[in-house]
């Protein structure tokens, strides 16, 4: 029996893809850097991880500590959008199921956003980074469940990269959703459920109790 539901944040509840490729360019205009002007592009030499995308555009150690540092501010100034039907999605599952949200982004710039629309109350618990303090996502997860006395095994997790179904294993959480609307997987991996539309994310989470 599904108890919770952990949801990601970039690519599964606001479209920010847009967002981060223009911090990018800010960023790499500030050390030197070249960051392609086209968001398909972008895309193409997108890592797996923040730090791998800065060490394909040529940052060295040192740049990759000042990014970190510009993003985190210039994140606050930015408004990404809210997929078309999240706010539904959530309203509908938060009735029935226990709401988290775990991001690798700051909690600062998530709660700022979710205040914004209106969104916090849907959610038990937001767990992200704080400045300074070192954050490995499938730990925060491990740690939240535990003090929700939650089992793996009742939990639902949701994303949109390859990083996300990795973490989910590294969790120890086997029921995943990959949406097929956010930033991108590779598509043969395998043993996951596949959404293409937020609406369609309350159905997927129904089936996981049959």
């Amino acid at each position: 029996m599904i108890k919770a539901i952990i949801f990601d944040y970039d690519g599964v509840i606001v479209d920010s893809f847009g967002t981060v490729h223009e911090i990018y360019q800010e960023i790499c205009r500030e050390v030197g850097a070249v960051c392609p002007d086209s968001l398909e592009d972008f895309k193409k030499i997108y890592g797996y991880s923040a730090k791998e995308t800065y060490k394909n555009l040529g940052f060295s150690e040192k740049d990759i500590e000042r990014a970190r540092i510009m993003f985190a501010e210039l994140i606050l100034k930015k408004e990404p959008k809210l997929y078309e039907g999240v706010p539904e999605v959530l309203e509908k599952l938060s009735s029935k199921y226990i709401l988290i949200l775990a991001t690798n982004n700051l909690i600062e710039e998530v709660k700022q956003k979710f205040d914004k629309y209106k969104l916090t109350h849907y959610f038990k618990k937001i767990i992200g980074k704080n400045v300074g303090i070192p954050f490995q996502k499938s730990e925060a997860i491990i740690n939240v469940l535990l003090d929700l006395g939650l089992g793996k095994e009742g939990v639902i997790y949701i994303g949109d990269r390859d990083i996300d179904a990795d973490i989910a294993d590294e969790a120890g959480i086997k029921n995943v959703i990959l949406v097929e609307y956010g930033w991108g997987y590779h598509r043969e991996r395998p043993h996951k459920i596949h959404v293409k539309e937020p609406s369609d994310i309350v159905s997927a989470v129904s089936g996981f109790n049959k």
